[in-house]
């Protein structure tokens, strides 16, 4: 009987020895997800939402919009790269300089749950 390769665990710091090459470079519980660089439908309406929230969130004084490239860390091998990041005024005191944005309120569990991202 052939026994499994045994799984390797990629961490943050393996992410950050990736070439720069356009690709969206993810980690889910160690596993490295790969994505194409998006497409200009996809960017056109990415910047259509974070204009319209950046509007509203800097009006109302609730804290900040982000947008990709941007790191969001919720453990050394979960790291993932959304299009769009809103960041409480709240949570924006807890933020790391370097990071977007550490363990954002419900985004852990919002990104399990969505399992394999499109």
């Amino acid at each position: 009987m052939a026994s499994q390769p045994e799984r390797v665990v990629l961490t943050y710091q393996d992410l950050l020895q990736l070439l720069n090459d356009r690709n969206r470079y993810e980690l889910f519980e160690g596993e490295l997800q790969v994505t194409a660089a998006r497409n200009i439908a996809h960017q056109t309406a990415s910047i259509n939402l974070s204009s319209l929230l950046h509007n509203y969130v800097r009006a109302n004084r609730l804290g900040r919009v982000l947008t990709a490239p941007c790191d969001v860390h919720f453990s050394e091998t979960t790291v993932v790269e959304p299009d769009l990041l809103f960041v409480s005024a709240e949570r924006a005191a807890v933020s790391r300089s370097g990071d977007c944005a550490r363990r954002s309120l419900g985004l852990e569990r919002a990104v399990r749950d969505l399992g394999q991202r499109d």
